[in-house]
């Protein structure tokens, strides 16, 4: 403990209040009696008042002390436990393991997490999520604990992923050691795996739409199976596969005819491999949505952008649209044979451009607006009232900050969590707006702070829907989606919920149900609903009621929330089925019905892949400065991270100071003191 001086002046001040204090006593007891008191009580009570008079200096000068305190903590450890599907069947080893880790641990402080398609702290595991994310759990352990000291994570898993970002990549700048226990078997044996099946959600009637099947066979040559695809208990499509080697994977790439509009469902079969242990990963389900009508959009350019092709890119693999791409205005362009356009840069400024705009708002065709350094803003401000732009041509780069509030559809969860990652987009300086009838999707975002003006609004002005993403660089986008996350799933999805929420018309009734038709089993049943006036305008005073009804007739019935004018319900995740919708309102004493059907289909991620990846979990472990060991080696885990001193206590210094003056004990000292002085004077009769 020090002494601390809280200003220049403390020192003399304590000098001359020793001085002071000195004086006092001297004057009190110099000319006291010596037949009274003698010279040993004299000096007795002189030093008793002295004392006291110089602890009241002492508090008078405001003297702190500072004091550092010394402690000791338990390091934190992290066991973080797969919880998906995959590890239903090492759920014991798994328990074994978290068992040993608790009791080799209970000097320290330990957190269980559980991750699956997303991460969370959790006391139990039950072993039911449809993905493996090991990248979320990553990020969700940085966000938490940055700021923590963390001795080390212990990640206990079978090390496949097939959800999220690679983590081998993502671990290289985690801030923590991790200590991976591999569960599982790594055996090769015999085995016909799908491993992965692409095919569109959509397709047209009596169009044929393709389907890619890649199988991998182990330890199967000589062997000959069969591939069946299967609908409504009839087989489809099947090929006899001669398997030639111990290690083959066969590609099938096969066309389908749709034949039948509605939801079809199909079911992929392997069958007729001696001696397979593991038939779960040998069929797969999958469906369709057929429909009798196609979407045609206008991609049109000012001139040659990469926008346009990103954009082409992203919609053209949907059979839903026919998508006609043009750069430059032409004279000749029939507007009525388009369900969207997709307007990037234009109106620009010619005239031309301006004039195609003019009737594309008059014939109340749904436009999706893409501003750059090339429109014309003045020209785009004048044809629309519904987004003011500033009339401007100096540009900066702008990031995207996702509107939690926005709820005209949906997005996937991988868009929601990468699209504030996403390079920045050249965008138009100075304010923007919207007007009340727009939702902003996303907000720009601008050296890390978040503006109110919209990067990404969509609405509707008396059912003419329009969207406006006021930047342009959409092409960086989608080759960050790829770089990041190997594929442009998250670019597509985010253009296409886009596209598809301004494309569809709607009804005459003004009483609109937004559905998709397909659903994953790991996904929440979104849906929204448009309710307009007589005047066509949006209302939301009415109750919307809704009851869903599954293929075994057990119904939900739910009532819609209502968010600016607009309706929305989350159904939750339902089990895996078809289901039918009827909703109903009254507007104006009128009863207003709609109805649908949607289907809930199976989540088989978990099942394409049983084969344990050690090597995984040792490459993150590596990437972090841990270590990987087997489901038996927990004893050398222990051992290993004692060595490393994780385990040890954490030692802290606090630095405290305290006035004097907050020392209540020393103010009862000081009347103590005082006290005993006139006690001692009145026992030896000098009063």
């Amino acid at each position: 403990m020090e002494i601390y001086f809280t200003n220049t002046y403390t020192i003399p001040v304590i000098f001359i209040s020793s001085l002071l204090a000195a004086l006092i006593v001297f004057l009190q007891y110099r000319n006291e009696k010596d037949d009274i008191l003698d010279k040993n009580q004299k000096l007795g009570l002189s030093f008793i008042r002295f004392i006291a008079f110089f602890l009241v200096s002492i508090l008078l000068s405001e003297i702190a002390l500072k004091q550092i305190i010394k402690r000791k903590s338990k390091p934190t450890v992290i066991v973080a436990v797969d919880n998906s599907e995959s590890m239903k069947p090492l759920q014991t080893a798994t328990d074994s393991v978290s068992l040993i880790i608790t009791q080799s641990l209970k000097k320290n402080n330990i957190r269980y997490w559980q991750f699956g398609d997303h991460a969370s702290e959790a006391d139990t595991f039950l072993f039911e999520a449809k993905y493996s994310n090991y990248g979320k759990l990553l990020d969700e352990l940085t966000k938490n604990y940055l700021n923590t000291t963390i001795g080390a994570v212990l990640l206990v898993g079978d090390g496949i992923f097939n959800q999220g970002t690679d983590p081998v990549f993502k671990s290289k700048i985690f801030p923590f050691p991790v200590y991976s226990v591999g569960i599982g078997d790594t055996t090769t044996i015999v085995d016909a795996a799908i491993k992965n099946v692409s095919h569109n959600r959509t397709a047209f009637l009596d169009n044929y739409f393709p389907v890619e099947i890649g199988i991998d066979f182990t330890l199967a040559a000589g062997n000959q199976v069969k591939l069946e695809i299967i609908k409504d208990d009839k087989a489809v499509y099947f090929k006899d596969i001669l398997i030639t080697s111990d290690h083959q994977f066969v590609n099938e790439l096969i066309s389908l005819k749709a034949e039948e509009a509605g939801i079809n469902n199909y079911k992929l079969v392997v069958s007729g491999l001696d001696n397979e242990v593991n038939e779960n990963n040998n069929r797969y389900e999958f469906s369709i949505s057929v429909i009798s009508e196609k979407q045609t959009i206008l991609i049109l350019g000012s001139g040659p952008h990469p926008d346009l092709a990103a954009i082409n890119s992203s919609l053209k693999g949907n059979q839903h649209y026919s998508i006609d791409l043009q750069t430059g205005v032409k004279n000749d362009v029939s507007l009525e044979e388009y369900d969207l356009i997709i307007a990037h840069q234009i109106p620009d400024r010619s005239r031309e451009s301006a004039a195609l705009i003019q009737k594309v708002m008059e014939k109340r065709i749904p436009v999706l607006f893409i501003v750059g350094e090339q429109s014309s803003v003045p020209m785009l401000n004048q044809l629309q009232e519904n987004v003011s732009l500033p009339n401007t041509t100096v540009f900066e780069n702008t990031n995207a900050s996702l509107n939690e509030n926005f709820n005209l559809f949906t997005l996937h969860s991988n868009t929601e969590e990468v699209i504030e990652k996403l390079p920045p987009l050249y965008a138009p300086f100075g304010d923007i707006t919207s007007n009340t009838n727009f939702q902003i999707l996303a907000f720009q975002n601008i050296k890390n702070m978040t503006t109110e003006n919209p990067l990404i609004c969509i609405g509707a002005e008396k059912n003419h829907r329009l969207g406006f993403i006021s930047g342009e660089g959409l092409w960086r986008w989608r080759i960050y989606d790829f770089l990041q996350n190997g594929s442009h799933e998250v670019f597509d999805d985010l253009i296409q919920r886009i596209v598809n929420y301004l494309v569809i018309k709607p009804n005459e009734d003004n009483f609109n149900i937004y559905c998709p038709e397909i659903f994953d089993e790991n996904e929440q049943v979104i849906l929204h609903a448009e309710l307009y006036n007589a005047s066509n305008e949006l209302v939301s005073n009415p109750d919307i009621e809704i009851e869903i009804t599954s293929e075994d007739s057990i119904n939900y019935s739910f009532i819609f929330d209502k968010n600016n004018l607009k309706y929305r319900l989350n159904a939750g995740k339902l089990p895996v089925g078809n289901y039918s919708y009827s909703a109903k309102t009254f507007l104006a004493n009128e009863e207003l019905k709609k109805e649908g059907f949607f289907r809930v289909t199976v989540s088989q991620n978990e099942l394409l892949e049983t084969k344990a990846n050690f090597q995984v979990l040792s490459q993150i472990s590596n990437n972090t400065g841990g270590k990987f060991f087997a489901s038996n080696e927990i004893d050398a885990l222990i051992v290993e991270m004692e060595e490393a001193g994780i385990l040890k206590p954490n030692k802290t210094e606090h630095t405290v100071f305290k006035n004097i003056l907050d020392m209540k004990w020393l103010f009862f000292l000081i009347v103590f003191l005082f006290s005993m002085e006139w006690f001692l004077r009145k026992f030896w009769g000098t009063y």
